[in-house]
């Protein structure tokens, strides 16, 4: 049976036992807002560019709030632009030579589970949903869209997941020799990902404290926003803050 969006969202206002979600147009795009039964705003989203974004972001809502579980997160730093929290560490990353043994050695005798893999499909896809959001791809980005749109079907990230929203992310590198960057023939520990409750304040707090990031936020192509930085013996870390399309959730 198929399910339509409106039927997810009913069922939402049901499950929850409260009033409804508000979809509203603002200057700078569409939001929606989650209302009480006595009509007051309890959560609003993001804005997004495109209605339909808006739409999957309810959508998101409606998969996850009913089983979501309550967390107390501690403060670990407060900031000048707000609070600076820390969530969980997201993932592990590593380049693998062999991803696909890897992936059979974690998942069949460790016990891991396969998330989702991202091919060079999926790079076309999201710069698509990009430009349609208006964000033009910069000149390295371009390249990865050169080499995707050349080599379709070939995959070059897998997530297998080792508790909820924990990962273990493998490069698929034998597969991507020729991809622009720097992963070509570097093997092993790559990156570890720390998953944040609000990437600006956290960015604005690194700054604060004298650490300079190596990038400026944006959007990766798992759709999870991100910045990176390295820490003194020059490994890298990435800062992430969930979107309601990653792939992650």
């Amino acid at each position: 049976m198929v399910v339509s969006s409106t039927q997810k969202h009913n069922h939402l206002e049901r499950k929850l036992q409260i009033g409804k979600l508000i979809i509203k147009s603002t200057k700078s795009g569409t939001k929606f807002d989650l209302l009480a039964t006595n009509g007051q705003v309890i959560a609003s989203s993001q804005v997004y560019k495109r209605v339909q974004s808006c739409r999957e972001g309810i959508d998101s809502v409606a998969r996850n709030a009913p089983v979501a579980g309550v967390e107390d997160q501690p403060v670990i730093g407060t900031g000048v632009a707000g609070v600076h929290k820390i969530v969980s560490y997201s993932h592990i990353a590593f380049n693998a030579h062999d991803a696909e043994s890897l992936i059979t050695f974690y998942c069949d005798k460790l016990g891991l589970k396969r998330k989702f893999t991202l091919t060079t499909d999926g790079i076309i896809e999201f710069f698509k949903y990009q430009t349609a959001r208006g964000t033009e791809p910069s000149e390295k980005e371009k390249g990865f869209i050169r080499f995707a749109s050349s080599n379709p079907g070939i995959p070059m990230i897998t997530y297998l997941e080792i508790a909820h929203h924990q990962y273990l992310e493998l490069f698929h590198v034998r597969e991507l020799l020729e991809e622009p960057g720097v992963l070509a023939g570097q093997y092993g520990y790559q990156h570890l990902a720390i998953q944040v409750e609000n990437l600006k304040d956290t960015y604005d707090e690194m700054i604060r404290r004298g650490v300079e990031p190596d990038t400026e936020i944006n959007q990766g192509p798992d759709y999870t926003w991100q910045f990176w930085l390295h820490d003194p013996e020059g490994n890298r870390i990435e800062f992430m803050e969930y979107s309601p399309l990653s792939l992650q959730l």
